[in-house]
């Protein structure tokens, strides 16, 4: 049996909610209150969400966080209309990249890579525009602050 731990006023709970509806699979549903659970350290929900995010959904002891995961779940595991159109492989990495951008992923990864590089000496990055083999001038430059 598949459970669905929401909250009765949040978007992304209401999210999975509605997949499990309009998929029209069979799930049983409790709801939380995050002003209550997220408070109590010995919840056994922490230990599967310790950030306190809902929706969560139990399937044979095993969870599911993150709303998209779950609706994407839905729509593989039950039968019933399409809740998502047929991705070709472009229109997946589009909407990856969307989905990466929207939960403002992309920009911490995108910078995690950049300060990669710049401490590996292929890219310079900040307020020093030199070409990499130009030495700095003398009295200074950016790394002389």
């Amino acid at each position: 049996m598949v459970k669905l731990y929401d909250s009765a006023f949040a978007t992304c709970p209401r999210k999975a909610r509605l997949a499990f509806e309009e998929k029209g699979a069979p799930y049983t549903r409790e709801t939380l209150n995050p002003l209550v659970w997220t408070r109590d350290p010995s919840h056994p929900l922490r230990k599967v969400s310790p950030d306190g995010l809902l929706p969560l959904v139990e399937i044979d002891g095993k969870f599911l966080r993150e709303s998209t995961v779950i609706c994407e779940y839905v729509d593989e595991a039950f039968d019933g209309p399409a809740l998502m159109p047929v991705l070709t492989i472009a229109l997946f990495w589009l909407a990856l990249t969307f989905s990466a951008h929207a939960a403002g992923a992309l920009i911490p990864a995108v910078l995690i890579v950049l300060m990669t590089m710049q401490l590996a000496g292929r890219v310079r990055c900040g307020l020093d525009h030199r070409p990499p083999d130009q030495p700095p001038p003398p009295g200074g430059g950016p790394e002389a602050r």
